[in-house]
């Protein structure tokens, strides 16, 4: 369908939809206008942003951008800087405004049935905006293939909906902390949908598809999500994804097929004193991204990399404003023109031809063979190229204003003699070996010795594997299809006894021996260390073996090409030191109690807490330890951490059994302070351990025997922390569920203690 055929349900638009209010910028720097849109659908407010030095008529791309609930269009321009950004790019801002007749909250109306289809409702509203402004020309040139929609929250959800219902308008979507097409077609389901994600994404890109009708097409999406959103949880941030992957299949008869967990690039980001983040990809069988997901950590309900001067924004995220904008730029609508190239890059020898061809044959190729990128000044294609020389050719297509990928080929001329490889190389071995020549080119003769002397084009010519059953010198070049030749080359095969060396030898030790086995050439030790008789099938030999206690090892050798050598044996008697125990309390300015999201640290009370605080958040605590009173080098046995109940009130005896995990050696956050942070910090293992009681008296102990992998963590250089908690996260009943124990601060008998035994 054309366009003019698509603005006919909104000409009355031409008549009411542009009746400005007073400016809010001047135009040299960019004027922001309100106007009104009144059409068949309804009637909304919007506004437009027309950037510093935009000259009328100006043929430019259009971004529409629709606020999130509370919002308006200036709090939302503010937040999202896109004014700015459109000064330095040159293109036109819509911002379509909810108001409170329509809404009590000013949300978009994304979960209702009547405003989730093309032609009536919201929809045709914010369509019949965009086309206003593209018909407005004595005020704006826009480009009709580069006009896009962004959104944020109740906004997002509405862009999902713009690019499902208009995707004849829009080139491509911008979703920041959205849902998926349909997520709800109620209030009641709109809620559900925001904390536990909405039907299935395979099902909703049905849906999605089918509401494009014969509009249907690829819609490349742009997403951001943080995941600490608990507004519109992270779950709709994968949906999103997945539904328009399943619509973008359908859209393209099936030859787009992405899986959500396989993307075409991941990458780790960090922006510079703010947030980290992860950037996923996917792309179709032609290299173009269809998908691209920004997910935020630690970000919650925000517009990433926002300012502070609008709502819901974080300037600590990357600027989703900016990504936004490139991804947009990247995906106008049409079809970029494709190159061919006959024959593919590859190694020739001599001279080769190479003809490239464009789709759609109107296309004009241009190309570069110095290996830098080609543009519209490089040269023009005009017939087929030669190359004599080893050559990188990149080339583009460009026809109706779209540029093709660049298409890169390495042609390697081969003027040099043939690689020729022996397998295996020279070496040391136990027994006969059988060698084998080979070229990196086809159809080259290769001629060699085996009694030292050099080679020459009258010596023997391989055909087959050479066995060799005693030390050997062989010798060999090769002469390929071109009469190149190749160097001369010598390996030597050395045919001698296999022997293990163990080290230290077999005797009687005190305390555990760490036993090196070493072999006499290259190839492989089996051991065993039961005293049974090893074979192949045995454990193989990669590092020192600790022995800690008497044991006989048995090991033989086998070279790299199977030559096996005898079973050898080292008997290892072990006397066991003494273990020793160190109990050492917990540091009273390094302990405390700490909420997940909000507030400080509490440190300096005679009481730690952990359970569920009445706003239903888990609070856990953190225990600290000066283990570096451990003798250096010794080896940790087992351990036990100590604690005892401070008072008898207010834990419900709902959340299950308190767990510890352990630090890094370095301490949670990298430091023994008592930091917010320290509540999600990394851990070196959790749950490493379950109290044996959760105690229901004032001074009861309770005690946690460290499993044997925290061991490792026990820092001997410095301090050791450990984190408190339930086994649940919270008791969800909105009341005070936390248990007291003693801290380091109390300074008496029940003070919480760490007992280690070590040799």
């Amino acid at each position: 369908m054309s366009r003019l055929h698509r603005y006919a349900a909104v000409l009355v638009l031409l008549m009411l939809g542009l009746a400005p209010f007073t400016p809010h910028a001047h135009a040299s720097s960019g004027t922001f206008q309100q106007y009104t849109y009144n059409g068949s659908a309804g009637s909304r407010p919007y506004y437009v942003y027309t950037p510093a030095n935009y000259q009328a008529g100006t043929t430019v791309p259009l971004i529409v951008m629709l606020h999130g609930c509370t919002q308006n269009p200036t709090d939302f321009a503010n937040g999202t800087q896109m004014n700015a950004l459109a000064d330095q790019k040159q293109f036109i801002v819509v911002y379509p405004q909810q108001t409170s007749s329509y809404n009590s909250s000013e949300c978009w109306n994304w979960f209702q049935t009547a405003d989730q289809a093309r032609g009536s409702g919201e929809p045709a509203i914010i369509a019949g905006i965009v086309q206003t402004v593209e018909q407005t020309t004595s005020q704006w040139g826009i480009d009709p293939n580069r006009v896009y929609v962004a959104g944020m929250s109740a906004g997002a959800a509405m862009s999902v909906i713009m690019g499902a219902t208009y995707p004849d308008i829009f080139a491509s979507i911008g979703v920041e902390s959205g849902l998926e097409y349909q997520a709800a077609t109620s209030l009641t389901a709109a809620s559900t949908a925001q904390t536990q994600g909405g039907p299935n994404p395979t099902q909703q890109g049905q849906a999605a598809y089918n509401a494009m009708g014969s509009a249907a097409r690829v819609v490349p999406t742009i997403v951001f999500h943080g995941t600490s959103d608990y507004t519109v949880y992270p779950v709709n941030g994968d949906q999103i994804v997945q539904q328009w992957m399943q619509t973008d299949h359908l859209a393209s008869n099936n030859t787009y097929n992405a899986s959500f967990n396989s993307p075409s690039t991941s990458t780790n980001g960090q922006v510079s004193g703010g947030r980290s983040y992860t950037t996923q990809t996917w792309n179709d069988t032609n290299g173009n991204e269809v998908q691209e997901y920004w997910k935020i950590n630690s970000m919650g309900h925000a517009w990433s990399g926002g300012s502070s001067s609008g709502s819901y924004t974080d300037p600590q995220g990357p600027s989703a404003t900016q990504a936004m904008y490139t991804f947009f730029m990247n995906h106008p609508q049409g079809q970029a023109p494709t190159i061919s190239v006959s024959p593919a890059g590859g190694t020739y020898n001599g001279s080769v031809q190479v003809t490239l061809t464009a789709n759609p044959t109107s296309a004009t190729i241009y190309y570069t063979t110095d290996g830098s990128t080609p543009t519209t000044s490089s040269t023009a294609y005009s017939g087929p190229l030669t190359f004599t020389q080893t050559t990188t050719l990149k080339a583009i297509a460009v026809a109706s204003g779209r540029t093709s990928t660049v298409v890169t080929q390495t042609y390697t001329i081969n003027a040099t003699g043939p690689t020729i490889t022996a397998s295996p190389s020279g070496s040391t071995f136990g027994g006969p070996v059988s060698v084998s020549l080979s070229s990196n080119e086809s159809n080259t003769t290769i001629h060699y010795t085996t009694d030292g002397s050099t080679p020459t084009a009258s010596s023997a010519t391989y055909s087959a594997p050479l066995r060799l059953t005693q030390t050997t010198t062989l010798k060999y070049f090769g002469v390929d299809a071109s009469n190149n030749t190749s160097t001369v080359q010598s390996q030597v095969y050395t045919i001698t006894a296999i022997q293990v060396t163990a080290s230290p030898p077999a005797g009687s030790y005190s305390g555990p021996q760490s036993v090196v086995l070493s072999l006499n050439m290259p190839g492989t030790i089996y051991y065993t260390a039961d005293g049974s008789t090893p074979t192949t099938g045995s454990t193989q030999y990669s590092g020192p073996i600790k022995v800690s206690s008497s044991e006989t090892l048995k090991f033989f050798g086998k070279d790299q090409v199977g030559n096996s050598g005898p079973v050898q044996s080292q008997a290892y008697t072990i006397n066991p030191p003494p273990t020793h125990t160190i109990t050492l309390k917990s540091i009273a300015t390094e302990d405390g109690y700490i909420y997940p999201n909000d507030g400080i640290p509490v440190g300096s009370l005679a009481y730690l807490q952990a359970g569920s605080t009445p706003l239903n958040q888990a609070e856990i605590s953190i225990l600290s330890f000066d283990t570096s009173q451990i003798p250096a080098g010794s080896t940790i046995v087992s351990g036990t951490v100590t604690l005892y109940r401070y008072d008898p009130y207010y834990y419900l005896g709902d959340l299950g059994s308190i767990s510890l995990d352990i630090s890094p050696t370095g301490g949670f956050n990298n430091n023994n302070a008592l930091e917010q942070v320290d509540y999600n910090a990394t851990s070196g293992q959790t749950n490493i351990g379950y109290f044996n009681v959760v105690p229901t008296q004032t001074n009861q102990a309770t005690t946690d025997t460290l499993s044997q992998g925290a061991l490792a963590y026990i820092n001997l250089n410095g301090h050791t922390q450990f984190r408190v908690h339930f086994q649940l996260p919270t008791s969800n009943n909105n009341q005070s569920d936390v248990m007291d124990f003693y801290s380091g601060d109390s300074g008496g008998a029940y003070v919480p203690v760490l007992s280690v035994q070590y040799q």
